[in-house]
């Protein structure tokens, strides 16, 4: 588990993502970037640390690094048993991590650190979940027309453990919703009869 720094982290709870910029964006994964933004934008603030001398521990680190400004996680790697480790620091903004590359070459413990962008970000418990609002799931006809002929709509349902007759169409594939019984469930319904007919 990473060293962590309670009131930086409580902080960076309370405010949303920001945008990363073009110059770190071309040093993490593109897939990374596009499927999950919120790890990006946690690389976008973490610093690579090498050369570290395997004396220091994780609480010299975040003190060390402090003087560039707030320190939300450390994480020491690499053998204790071999003359230098290696270090993950993620700062609380982009702007504090940028400044950290200024550091490379500094000395601590007698050691030059080798300070880099970091392509990973440090494994450590979820921030807390944003509320979003909910997002009501549509069964459309290409979807229920995708089913097995075979199958019965009302039977999916029931096995699936997905709503019965009259509590709205809901498939596997598409999560269980709810809505309220409509015209539109049974025209939807007899549609896929006619189709499973043909």
């Amino acid at each position: 588990m990473p060293l962590a720094n309670p009131s930086v982290v409580a902080m960076m709870n309370r405010r949303p993502m920001h945008a990363i910029p073009a110059n770190l964006a071309s040093v993490i994964h593109p897939s990374i970037l596009q499927f999950d933004p919120t790890k990006a934008e946690e690389i976008s603030r973490t610093i690579y640390v090498g050369n570290i001398a395997s004396n220091v521990v994780e609480q010299q680190l975040m003190d060390f690094f402090s003087a560039c400004g707030p320190v939300a996680y450390v994480k020491m790697a690499g053998d204790g048993l071999q003359p230098t480790r290696f270090a993950f620091v993620e700062f609380a903004d982009m702007p504090t991590a940028q400044a950290a590359l200024q550091m490379n070459g500094m000395m601590l413990a007698d050691r030059p650190l080798k300070v880099n962008h970091s392509k990973n970000a440090i494994n450590k418990p979820p921030r807390p979940a944003i509320p979003h609002p909910v997002m009501v799931q549509v069964p459309t006809l290409a979807a229920m027309a995708s089913l097995p002929s075979s199958a019965d709509p009302m039977a999916v349902r029931v096995q699936s453990g997905y709503p019965t007759p009259g509590t709205g169409l809901a498939w596997p594939v598409l999560g269980n919703v709810n809505p309220a019984p409509s015209e539109a469930d049974s025209a939807l319904t007899r549609r896929l009869r006619e189709l499973q007919a043909q």
